[in-house]
């Protein structure tokens, strides 16, 4: 009994930290998404652990009673599933870790070649052990008894989690930020599982793989699953900010066309343009005729051509072009922009109405126009007179410009709060200089 309640304590903890990844992702396979099939892997390796902590609890409850001579055969072909179930949490684990790596080189294949070459020994090995018992056996008086096969099996499942052991503390050497962590969180599961099998070697009546299984897989869960989710959170709090800036946001692969919306305003939804679909560049095509202006709409599907598209984003980060959208039966220009993703093997495509900042553009535009023109035109001016001040009516304060070159240039001289009374004191000054003047003068004249 007390054996059986540690596998069936962590089958309860594996379950319900992992409840949500099972729910979501599932078990089938998409080629196309890569990220999906990352999660899928895991779930298969989740699945295999269940079911090894079911067999083992189940195990642990009968061998108690072992005496009992009808529950013999089930303990036997338990037993029997004990070490399947072992080799598959192997199989599934080094499938996760692969395709999380996603490295698709010469390593990964061989890291495959080898698990399924272990695997397969493994299943040889049971079905032998039935004529031989060189895995395990039981005595006469039912209890167990592992033979010479068995460590040596558990012996090259060691030797190969020691291989992919390193193999991640390498990858993680190379790597840099969360990733590294995460990458040193996969190696470090494979070396507890790896050192949980030395324990199942040494203490063969203790459920030592299951708590090792247990321990790696919160590891998992605390530095690879949920950093992952919380990076993702960030990710989507960003994308659906930026997306507000766009009429629509479209996810594309590349291969087969089937894509995604992930924004969509409700000016844009006017348009009837086509929403989920099957294929991107097709359904585009054929709503051209139908959303965008007649001018436009030759120019427009140049574009929408798988092959055109990858073209024009060769040793590019992004490919932009613009034409009119019929929108509430107006005209309005949107600018697209095509892009890769991280992976090369889908397309973001994004579309914004520009109509409003074409359109202030051209204003702002115009209005450098009328200042450059004006200018001109008063630096002109400023050649027949001496000074030219720039008075504001409401509170008098001024501006004072004279010419400051042959060219007629205006250049400022002078700036005060109050116009009027500055003027009056040049006056002033004027008039006293040319009493003095006139003083001089008349002196000037007596002698």
């Amino acid at each position: 009994m007390i054996y059986a309640m540690v596998p069936a304590i962590v089958l309860i903890i594996n379950l319900i930290i992992n409840w949500e990844l099972l729910t979501k992702y599932g078990f089938r396979l998409d080629k196309h998404d890569m990220k999906k099939r990352i999660h899928v892997y895991y779930n298969y390796f989740i699945i295999s652990a269940c079911g090894y902590f079911i067999v083992d609890m189940t195990w642990g409850l009968l061998y108690e009673h072992r005496e009992v001579s009808f529950l013999f055969p089930i303990i036997y072909y338990l037993t029997v599933l004990y070490f399947l179930f072992m080799l598959l949490t192997m199989l599934a684990w080094t499938r996760y870790l692969v395709a999380y790596l996603d490295k698709g080189n010469l390593r990964s294949d061989v890291l495959l070649h080898g698990v399924w070459a272990l695997f397969i020994i493994g299943i040889i090995c049971l079905i032998l052990n039935k004529y031989f018992h060189f895995m395990f056996s039981y005595n006469e008086a039912n209890e167990y008894v592992g033979e010479v096969g068995r460590n040596t099996t558990f012996f090259l499942q060691i030797a190969f989690y020691i291989v992919i052991s390193t193999y991640m503390l390498y990858v993680a050497h190379k790597s840099n930020g969360r990733q590294k962590i995460r990458y040193q969180a996969v190696a470090i599961t494979s070396i507890v599982i790896g050192v949980s099998l030395i324990g199942q070697i040494l203490f063969a009546l203790y459920p030592n793989y299951a708590m090792g299984l247990m321990i790696g897989i919160c590891l998992v869960h605390s530095f690879v699953q949920s950093s992952e989710k919380k990076e993702n959170e960030i990710h989507d709090h960003i994308a659906s900010t930026m997306a507000k800036d766009y009429e629509a946001i479209f996810y594309i692969d590349i291969e087969s066309g089937e894509y995604l919306t992930f924004a969509k305003s409700e000016k844009y939804m006017s348009i009837n343009a086509t929403a989920l679909g099957k294929d991107f560049f097709q359904e585009a095509y054929d709503s051209i005729d139908e959303c965008v202006f007649p001018d436009d709409k030759e120019y427009a599907k140049a574009f929408y051509n798988k092959e055109t598209m990858l073209r024009n984003l060769e040793g590019k980060r992004s490919f932009s072009f613009k034409y009119r959208v019929m929108v509430k039966e107006e005209p309005r220009f949107f600018l697209f922009t095509v892009m890769h993703d991280t992976s090369s093997k889908h397309l973001i495509f994004y579309e914004k109405d520009i109509d409003d900042e074409l359109n202030a553009e051209k204003i702002n535009k115009e209005n450098q126009k009328k200042t450059i023109t004006f200018g001109q035109i008063a630096e002109s001016l400023a050649r027949n007179y001496d000074a030219i001040y720039y008075v504001d009516i409401a509170n008098s304060s001024y501006v004072s410009y004279m010419e400051s070159n042959i060219f007629g240039e205006l250049e400022v001289t002078n700036s005060g709060d109050d116009f009027l009374r500055n003027q009056l004191k040049i006056f002033q000054r004027l008039f006293i200089t040319r009493i003095e003047m006139q003083f001089v003068t008349f002196l000037i004249k007596i002698i």
